[in-house]
């Protein structure tokens, strides 16, 4: 049953791990999904921009052509040369700028073609750990089946056990050398399983010999109180008429504690030999031993 426990623990830890993983790749899928998004977002806006771009080059004349009006102006201010540089250096600076978005949108489709491939990874990844989490479940369910049928058996002889201990309470008085039998047997069974006695599921069925367990000494004064008052009760004509008078709440009990050996402190004429005649007729009555 120890090993069986300790097995199921292992297993239980394991998936927990795998499940932890398994909730760590769907966090890592959903950012990742969401880096796609946002990229083609940025990538709609980008888009947008060399379209502007492109639309402000397509306007342009395609070369240097000043009309007649233009150059008369230009030539008149010297300006000739410096409108020239200036038109193709703003021409250069728009066809720059388009380039350069254009290298953008490329790289950020590039950086989408690894995401969506990092996705198909994890999500292979997610799909393994499934099956992971699947096959440990299944694994756990069949050591709990063996550890619950194991528990049901050592239930099953503990509450045996308990049963006759409460049957031997409630008929006689349990001296030490009883008890200390009884708590021998109580140890064999329980050899290498005492962490059970109290486990959740067979606990409730258990409540008189986990008492035991916990300190017999106590248990059995408690239970030889409780009989020693029952058999007072239940034998009252036998103390009643044992002797010629009936026997007093303390001789009672004298003739009812039996221990393996007994020793009875009282004064003369108190009643010592009618307790010793009691004491014997109660042990044949009971059948603890014969008339011979």
């Amino acid at each position: 049953m120890r090993q069986l426990a300790k097995q199921i623990k292992i297993t239980i830890d394991q998936k927990k791990e795998y499940e932890d993983a398994y909730n760590k790749k769907v966090k890592k899928i959903i950012t990742l999904k969401a880096d796609i998004t946002s990229i083609k977002q940025q990538n709609k806006t980008t888009a947008l921009e060399i379209a502007k771009y492109t639309q402000t080059i397509d306007q342009l004349p395609t070369s240097f052509k000043p009309t007649f009006l233009q150059l008369l102006i230009l030539w008149l201010s010297l300006g000739i040369k410096n409108y020239k540089k200036e038109y193709l250096s703003h021409l250069e600076t728009l066809n720059n700028e388009k380039n350069k978005l254009k290298d953008t949108l490329s790289t950020r489709e590039q950086n989408i073609v690894k995401i969506q491939k990092e996705i198909e990874y994890e999500e292979i990844e997610q799909k393994r750990i499934i099956q992971k989490i699947k096959q440990l479940k299944n694994e756990i369910s069949i050591l709990e089946n063996s550890f619950d049928k194991k528990l049901e058996l050592f239930k099953n002889t503990l509450t045996s056990f308990q049963t006759k201990v409460l049957k031997l309470s409630k008929n006689q008085y349990i001296n030490d050398y009883t008890r200390n039998k009884l708590k021998n047997e109580l140890n064999s069974i329980l050899k290498n399983k005492d962490e059970f006695l109290t486990h959740s599921k067979i606990k409730s069925f258990l409540t008189e010999i986990i008492s035991f367990y916990s300190d017999d000494v106590i248990w059995v004064k408690n239970k030889n109180s409780a009989f020693i008052k029952n058999e007072m009760v239940r034998e009252k004509d036998f103390f009643d008429t044992v002797e010629s008078q009936p026997l007093t709440e303390k001789q009672k009990e004298a003739v009812l504690v039996n221990e393996n050996n007994n020793l009875i402190l009282a004064g003369a004429g108190s009643g010592k030999t009618s307790v010793v005649v009691a004491k014997v007729s109660y042990l044949i009555k009971k059948k603890y031993f014969t008339s011979k």
